[in-house]
């Protein structure tokens, strides 16, 4: 039996925000930047991985893949810093290879 509305009607939809110069940042983000910032050498927040590839690796067609990602991701693009007294986040255009 049938409610009258369909599984695309239950989506959740994210809304896109205007472009701007920068972006507000959570408490959460505030905190990692301060922390950061006293220890500038620290990597405890990246998450290293290694993967063994089997076979020959086409570098060109996984760094075109990673660029895409980028592209498409605004997360990947994302980079923080200061403007006026407010720790905000840029949303960087350009992917660097």
């Amino acid at each position: 039996m049938s409610s009258g509305t369909s599984e695309a009607d239950n989506d959740i939809k994210i809304a896109i925000v205007p472009k701007k110069p920068y972006y507000e940042t959570s408490s959460a983000q505030k905190r990692m930047y301060a922390v950061n910032q006293l220890a500038k050498n620290d990597l405890s927040y990246n998450l290293a991985s290694v993967f063994c590839v089997e076979g020959i690796l086409d570098k060109e067609r996984l760094e075109k893949a990673f660029t895409l990602l980028a592209k498409r991701h605004d997360s990947f693009r994302t980079s923080f810093g200061i403007a006026g007294d407010q720790v905000v986040q840029f949303v960087n255009d350009d992917v660097i290879p």
